[in-house]
């Protein structure tokens, strides 16, 4: 009889441990929209696409870079269609960078496309060009994912800084700011 309820209360608790490892992974979606279950399963399909077309296809390099536009505008269509995470500011951020990778591979694809007398020019031109693509890319991910934290720790400076215990609306943050540097307060 002990054995047994040991044993019930072990199978409670591998339960509960699964249930927590498995609410980690959905901790950040919106499981209340059809089709969010399907987020993890198109990311992991996709890279092990990606890895497919890289073993079996190392020769040819036009197959692994189409293999990657289809995946990234299969992704960038779900994402779309389903915006999986509760947050809006979130399914920006998380569409940007989609979209960041599809239009990355449609360069490189086109970039292995060229021929012909003046491909050396022209890849010198793309790879310029490609490259330039990738550091706007990146400064305006960084800013979209930094952002917040900015305004956040902003504000809280501001708070500190004013000697406010508790958050205000903007318009009395302004009040605030300009009593304390001499103008009269707006009535």
């Amino acid at each position: 009889m002990e054995i047994e309820e040991r044993e019930d209360e072990l199978v409670d608790i591998e339960s509960e441990k699964m249930s927590w490892m498995f609410n980690e992974l959905r901790n950040d979606l919106d499981i209340r929209r059809p089709g969010v279950e399907l987020y993890y399963i198109i990311y992991i399909a996709r890279r092990f696409l990606l890895v497919l077309a890289a073993i079996f296809f190392s020769h040819i390099p036009i197959i692994q870079a189409m293999t990657s536009v289809i995946c990234s505008l299969c992704n960038l269509t779900y994402l779309l269609a389903v915006r999986p995470f509760p947050a809006h500011y979130s399914n920006k951020v998380e569409v940007y960078n989609e979209l960041f990778v599809y239009m990355c591979s449609l360069f490189c694809s086109s970039f292995l496309i060229l021929e012909g007398a003046q491909a050396a020019y022209r890849r010198k031109v793309f790879g310029t060009l490609f490259i330039l693509f990738m550091l706007a890319g990146i400064s305006v991910g960084m800013y979209l994912l930094t952002a917040p934290s900015y305004r956040h720790f902003k504000r809280e400076w501001l708070v500190r800084k004013l000697g406010k215990g508790q958050p205000f609306s903007r318009k009395s943050l302004w009040v605030e700011i300009r009593y304390r540097f001499g103008y009269e307060p707006a009535q």
